[in-house]
């Protein structure tokens, strides 16, 4: 029988036939056992565990099966066989080490000593052999194990045979190699069709953890310690396997508390380690088995919470996730995935950069869980993400290219009312105060599709961006800041005007970061990372570079008349010479002139004033009886005392504003006194009856009537006569008010913010105004009366329910020489948007409203010509920022794909987080921080 084995072995018969032959051979082992020898049998043994290792994988599966049918019949045999070092040999090779560095022997010799272990009994000499040796060498083959299938047979063997456990003092040792052997389990591409048996080689490691963790339990808390250590670690040649959380799944919930806490409380852990040990962990959301997973990830966040370490926090979640949303397409961990989603989300309600980075995903996330066939669970699911949706646009309202794909997939879904949501926004949160250092925006690339920039919010800077990108759409001021700013002194606002503007051309970045201009180009009473008006910045904004523009003006037509004129001029000569012809004052300036007419003496007094902007009160469009009696009359917005840096406090209290901030900025010069507060001059109007908010209804307005209304004659009598100078006594008297000269730049303040005194505090008007793109101003001077002709040219949106919280954005139009198109600058993100958004955005949102109009005069409006002057100075700066950016970039993908980490995200132990961002407001009326809880 022995040569019949050897012979089949050494056949070169095909696969089929020697198979048959195997079959024969085993059917008659127990029948020929006994006319063999004891010398027959050892042959037979020796020739089957040759083949067992060294074979290929069809000789090697029959001789493991032939070994197993003569163990039960030639017991003895084996021990007379393993008298000698033929154990040895076996499992640990002493004639040929170079085989048990090779995976594949190794696996073999481990399989044959489990088979051998099994079939023989306990007592015998053998099996007791064998069990000395594994105990000796046990360590040994798990650390020469070099891939996860051999490493999972080694301990499929010691849960199978514990005798074979070495002693207790080095079951800490062996805990250690089986954490950091799971760690390095990698599941190649081309196994994915082996799944499975990788999923349980690493149930079988955990198995044998949670056997020692069993018997040793004092070994639990330092083998989870060490599993951190290997999360933690940022010097670890490959990124740990998400096998390690298999691990967690075998840990009492009782005690998650009790080890993160002892973890979060080591002083020793750096923040970036824990950091990055976080990330790594919420990517174990994605184990198979991972049902306890979002139980540790959310313990260290209640943890680390209590420890203050909100800016670590928010940082995680922004880095990973992403990575929640994609779990949730798992059935196995869909529920683990939602839990840690909500959490996030919840808790980083400062900021609305986490609901953006996933919000994109929604949309096909729902049509994926309700194309699955389980409608009855995953309504359960849907319901409980889109009602989050809803929370997180009623929370960060002002994005409607982002959140209109959104509604539409969560509009069979009923929407929560407003007490419900503010009801389970009430939870706790990440800090009051601070938000994420790390804008992700930032770090990508500038829009191929769109060809604009935008500019990073850096704490409530919305207010900044939306005015900075509106004037940026404005061609003709573009071009004058680009040429003429240069000349000026490094310090000044316009030079960092022409900086923001030449990045915003230049960059490759997705959007710029305006450091600067934030620092110097806001007023003095401006609190640092505060949300402010967006109508008084940039009053405030244009009057100063108006003071500069004047300053460095002096002897410049004296300069320009001794250099001559070109007879052929450059396109860049050529904007240089237009910008040297215009000022600041030409492009935003109007004047307007109040005519009052005595009734009794007919003297005239006039009294005529320069505006930067228009502002229309809405809620006198509906208080006046007639057009021609009331309060009514023009409202402009003054020019703002730019080098007054302590601002006038009188007279506060007053009842109607232009703004949604802490300062207004409109100004009444007729019909009543003139006061300030904060330094801006406000409306003083006649007492009214304000509703309160539940019984306010919206109201439609026409843009061309509120400016009528406002220019319309008044007749001043009764309790608002006329002090005539000639009559010396009140007398009845009419009211006319005209413009005398109008910008090429006419701005448009819609007066939605006024103080409820029953409410006690300032409220938004959310009346709809029909917004034309084109109107027309009337005119009138000295030579002849007539209309000025205006094209609309940008919108700046004030989304939000509250006067003391909001956010900002602004619609801008590019006119190209066959065509025109419009934008929606939303801080770093820029998308196309059709005028026909702009008409319906409050329908479709009714928190985003027109707060800002820009027009450009009809006869100043050209096609933009691709002539952009950036001077040499700034072009290599930019284009030095480009190159760093394109370095960033290339390292971004490498760390993408390597261990490593470096502290990129702007914050460590001791150093202060930045200011908040901003968002639309939930009406609480807050000041200060944009949202308390």
């Amino acid at each position: 029988m022995e040569q019949i084995i050897s012979g089949i072995f050494l056949s070169d018969r095909p696969t089929k036939e020697k198979k048959q032959l195997f079959q024969v051979v085993l059917t008659s082992v127990e029948s020929k056992t006994e006319s063999l020898t004891q010398e027959q049998q050892i042959q037979i043994f020796e020739n089957c565990f040759n083949n067992f290792l060294t074979g290929d994988d069809f000789h090697s599966r029959y001789a493991g099966i032939i070994i197993k049918e003569y163990l039960r019949f030639c017991k003895e045999a084996l021990d007379t066989m393993m008298s000698g070092k033929k154990a040895e040999e076996i499992v640990i090779s002493d004639d040929n080490k170079d085989s048990q560095k090779n995976a594949r022997t190794l696996l073999r010799r481990v399989k044959l000593t489990n088979i051998l272990l099994t079939g023989t009994l306990p007592e015998s000499k053998s099996h007791r052999h064998f069990v000395l040796i594994m105990k000796s060498e046990v360590l040994r083959l798990m650390y020469d194990s070099k891939e996860h299938v051999s490493f999972a047979e080694i301990c499929r063997l010691l849960i199978k045979h514990p005798t074979c456990m070495p002693p207790m003092n080095r079951n800490f040792p062996m805990c250690t190699l089986s954490i950091h052997a799971m760690s390095d389990f990698v599941l190649l591409q081309e196994d994915v069709k082996n799944i499975n048996n990788y999923i349980q080689d690493v149930r079988d490691v955990s198995l044998l953890l949670n056997h020692i963790w069993t018997k040793a339990p004092n070994l639990l808390f330092p083998s989870l310690k060490e599993v951190f250590d290997i999360l933690s670690n940022s010097n670890i040649t490959t990124e740990p396997s998400n096998a390690l959380g298999c691990l967690v799944e075998l840990i009492p919930c009782e005690i998650i508390d009790q080890a993160v806490k002892q973890i979060t409380q080591d002083n020793t852990v750096q923040d970036t380690n824990m950091y990055l040990a976080l990330n790594r962990m919420v990517s174990w959301l994605g184990w198979p088995t991972a049902q306890k997973t979002h139980l540790w990830i959310l313990s260290f966040f209640k943890h680390l919470a209590e420890l203050n370490k909100f800016q670590m926090l928010i940082d995680v979640t922004l880095k990973s996730i992403g990575k929640v949303v994609a779990c949730i397409r798992l059935p196995h961990v869909r529920q683990s995935a939602v839990a840690v989603l909500v959490h996030m989300l919840m808790s980083c309600q400062l900021s609305p950069d986490a609901f953006h980075i996933v919000v994109s995903y929604i949309p096909k996330l729902l049509e994926y869980l309700e194309g699955e066939n389980k409608p009855q669970e995953n309504e359960t699911y849907i319901k409980q993400l889109a009602n989050l949706c809803y929370c997180m646009m009623h929370l960060h309202s002002g994005f409607p290219d982002l959140y209109d794909p959104v509604i539409h997939a969560i509009s069979k879904h009923p929407k929560p009312s407003d007490e419900e949501i503010n009801l389970i926004l009430k939870c706790p949160t990440w800090s009051a105060t601070f938000v994420s250092s790390y804008h992700y925006s930032y770090q990508a690339a500038r829009s191929t599709e769109t060809n604009m920039a935008g500019l990073v919010n850096m704490g409530n800077t919305c207010f900044m961006n939306s005015i900075i990108q509106a004037l940026y759409m404005a061609e003709e001021f573009r071009q004058l800041v680009l040429v003429k700013s240069r000349e000026f002194p490094t310090t000044s606002i316009s030079r960092y005007l022409e900086k923001t503007f030449a990045f915003l051309l230049k960059t490759k970045r997705e959007a710029y970061k305006p450091m600067e201009m934030v620092e110097h180009s806001k007023p003095s009473w401006f609190a640092h990372g505060a949300q402010q008006d967006c109508s008084e910045y940039v009053k405030y904004l244009l009057e100063a570079l108006n003071e500069e523009f004047k300053e460095h003006s002096k002897g410049h037509k004296d300069s320009v008349a001794q250099a001559g004129t070109s007879t052929t001029e450059s396109p860049a000569a050529k904007v240089q010479k237009q910008s040297n012809e215009i000022s600041i004052s030409e492009f935003f300036h109007g004047r307007v002139k109040t005519l009052i007419k005595c009734s009794t003496c007919e003297f005239v007094s006039t009294r005529e004033e320069e505006f930067l902007d228009l502002a229309l009160p809405l809620n006198m469009a509906h208080e006046r009886e007639t057009p021609s009696t009331g309060s009514g009359g023009c409202e402009m917005g003054l020019k703002p005392e730019a080098s007054n840096p302590q601002p006038s406090t009188s007279n506060q209290g007053q009842q109607n504003t232009g703004s949604p901030m802490d300062t207004e900025g409109a100004t009444p010069f007729v019909g009543g006194e003139d006061c300030t507060v904060h330094g801006r001059a406000i409306q003083v109007e006649e007492s009214i009856e304000e509703d309160t908010e539940e019984d306010v209804i919206p109201r439609n307005h026409d843009l061309d009537d509120l400016i009528h209304q406002n220019l319309v004659d008044e007749t001043l009598d009764g309790s608002n006569k006329y002090k005539c100078p000639i009559c010396d006594d009140l007398r009845k008297a009419q009211k006319k008010t005209v413009f005398t000269k109008l910008p090429v730049y006419l701005m448009i303040t819609l007066m939605r913010f006024t103080y409820n005194t029953k409410l006690q505090r300032r409220t938004k008007i959310m009346d709809h105004v029909n917004i034309p793109q084109e109107i027309e101003i009337p005119l009138s001077n000295d030579n002849s009366e007539g209309y000025q002709k205006y094209k609309l040219w940008a919108v700046v949106v004030h989304s939000g329910t509250s006067a003391e919280s909001g956010h900002y954005y602004c619609y801008g139009r590019k006119i190209y020489k066959e065509s025109e198109r419009w934008y929606l600058f939303n801080d770093s993100h820029v998308s196309f948007a059709p005028f026909s958004s702009i008409k319906n955005l409050t329908g479709r949102y009714a928190v985003d409203t027109p707060y800002m109009l820009m027009y450009a005069r009809c006869d100043r409006i050209a096609p933009t010509e691709g002539v952009e002057v950036v001077s040499e100075v700034l072009s290599a700066v930019i284009e030095d920022d480009n190159n760093k950016f394109e370095k960033e970039q290339k390292l971004a993908s490498e760390q993408a794909t390597a261990p490593s980490i470096t502290n990129i995200l702007g914050w460590n132990n001791d150093n202060d987080p930045p200011p908040p961002s901003c968002g639309g407001g939930d009406g609480t009326g807050i000041g200060g921080n944009r949202l308390v809880f």
